[in-house]
């Protein structure tokens, strides 16, 4: 009988699988009672598997759920997720709110647009006014210190060009601000 090495190499890798499946079953038995995801008996009783705390709950998860051994770090989760998922209701109906409050600015705003607008074509016109004032003050101001001037500036009749000028050009300096005030 001749045994060639590929039927050595089977047989041996049947014999460790084989061998690994008994001493893994042979064990779970004596590990079951402290193993994560296990049945428990006393409710919030603690312990440690494998460096990591587990406490004994009903799974908040699980619906009719029976004591087991769950990680802390879920059960921490599961807190966080539940404290989460209210402030998330939460900031969805303020924001509800911040956008229906929003969408009341706008439909007022849009309604005062024409007003404002029509306020805003007065307000134009008037600035227009003001410019075409100035301009005509700058005209009669013009026109007074061209009279100073033939009449003589030590004349009387020169000094009063010379003052009406004075006062047309205070006058269209008032149209200018009055213009930029309207604009």
């Amino acid at each position: 009988m001749r045994i060639s090495l590929k039927q050595l190499g089977r047989g041996a890798t049947l014999f460790a699988a084989t061998s690994l499946l008994m001493a893994t079953t042979a064990v779970i038995p004596a590990e079951a009672a402290k193993k994560a995801g296990a049945a428990c008996k006393k409710l919030n009783a603690k312990t440690k598997i494998g460096g990591d705390q587990y406490l004994c709950v009903k799974n908040p998860t699980v619906k009719k759920a029976k004591k087991t051994w769950v990680w802390i770090g879920c059960i921490d989760s599961n807190k966080l997720y539940l404290e989460s998922s209210a402030r998330l209701i939460t900031i969805t109906e303020t924001a509800a709110q911040a956008a229906t409050m929003l969408d009341t600015e706008i439909a007022a705003l849009k309604a005062a647009a024409p007003a404002d607008e029509a306020e805003a074509k007065v307000f134009d016109q008037k600035a227009a006014d003001a410019k075409v004032k100035q301009a005509a003050a700058l005209l009669d101001a013009q026109a007074n210190t061209d009279n100073a001037t033939k009449a003589g500036a030590t004349t009387t009749a020169g000094r009063q060009y010379t003052t009406n000028a004075a006062t047309w050009v205070k006058a269209a300096r008032s149209y200018e601000l009055a213009a930029k005030n309207f604009e």
